[in-house]
């Protein structure tokens, strides 16, 4: 309550909130006291100033942009410049910003475009001007240096940069983890990882001197098909593959699975190769592609392929993957098919 009495006390010293204050004061009074609460009044001053904050950015962008009207070409026009890409990127008007920022010829102004560019969705542009400046700069521009490099595929390069980004903790995890997810993770324990059944099934496994003309055995292949009430298809799958020679190499080197991205998502679980010692070698985000199956024709470009290249594929080893393919509607919404091929 003494709360309360303090914000309507502060309320009245301000002219252009005072009928607000008072007929929020006599609302409460009416409704009586367990009807407002200090978090109600917290609300309202946040949502108050959420839009005085964005009328004032607006404002801003405003007398920045007249001002630039005014302002013959130099140095003060490149601050005034600087100054408008940077608020246009805190507001996520990124066009906005690259065209601003391009405008911009100082190396802050430089970091400010690669930035606005790789929020606006075109790290190809952004990774050009990243090239120019260099791996040199603080550890945020570090950060969105290897992002632009990961983003058009280029892994090795992306984890060189993200290996120096220092000085800022929380930054420095977020690279640390990224280089996680590229990298490929190995186990140095026996089959760590995989679970008992899979494990058993590998050592209990024939070779080649028992399939010679084979080129690969499946171990295990288990597809569990659900249908939901709500006339969804769930498909969870679980594939265990031993290579046997090159053969087998060549054929299962590369797992691909189809899906079509009108009404289908797949997600991997996980994705390994288990080498002949046991040990594990888990697949990382750039062993991992989407493209569209029919590349030169746009009109079928729902037609997906995930393309997982599994790593360390050799005569002994054995592949095994996991994931889920989620159908948004049946056939007709009615349908269910399936094919299996043997």
């Amino acid at each position: 309550m003494a709360r309360l009495i303090g914000f309507f006390r502060l309320c009245m010293k301000k002219p252009g909130i005072m009928k607000i204050s008072r007929f929020l004061i006599l609302s409460c009074v009416l409704m009586g006291a367990s009807a407002c609460s200090v978090s109600d009044w917290d609300i309202w001053r946040a949502q108050r100033l959420a839009g005085l904050s964005q009328r004032t950015r607006v404002a801003a962008l405003g007398f920045y942009e007249k001002a630039l009207r005014r302002l013959p070409e130099g140095a003060k026009r490149e601050q005034v410049l600087l100054e408008l890409g940077s608020l246009q990127i805190e507001g996520g008007d990124h066009a906005a910003a690259v065209g601003t920022l391009r405008q911009v010829s100082a190396l802050d102004g430089q970091r400010l475009l690669a930035l606005a560019l790789l929020k606006n969705g075109d790290p190809t542009a952004a990774l050009e001007v990243f090239n120019k400046i260099g791996e040199k700069g603080d550890a945020a521009y570090l950060y969105n240096y290897g992002t632009a490099l990961e983003k058009s595929n280029l892994y090795d390069q992306a984890l060189r940069v993200y290996s120096l980004v220092k000085g800022d903790p929380a930054i420095e995890g977020r690279a640390q983890e990224r280089v996680k997810a590229i990298n490929l993770i190995s186990g140095h324990v026996a089959f760590a990882g995989v679970s008992e059944e899979v494990r058993q099934l590998i050592e209990q496994s024939p070779g080649l001197d028992q399939y010679r003309e084979a080129s690969a055995l499946y171990l295990l292949i288990d597809e569990v098909i659900t249908v939901t009430d709500d006339l969804r298809e769930i498909t969870d799958f679980h594939c265990v593959i031993k290579i046997l020679n090159e053969r087998g190499k060549e054929s299962f080197g590369e797992v691909t699975l189809d899906y079509d991205s009108t009404y289908e998502k797949l997600d991997l679980e996980y994705a390994r190769t288990i080498r002949p010692d046991g040990t594990v070698v888990t697949v990382g985000d750039k062993n991992i592609r989407d493209v569209s199956l029919y590349l030169n024709f746009p009109m079928y470009s729902n037609a997906r392929v995930r393309i997982i290249s599994m790593p360390e594929v050799a005569s002994g080893a054995v592949i095994e993957y996991k994931g889920r393919l989620t159908r948004s509607q049946l056939p007709n919404k009615k349908d269910l098919t399936t094919v299996y091929t043997l």
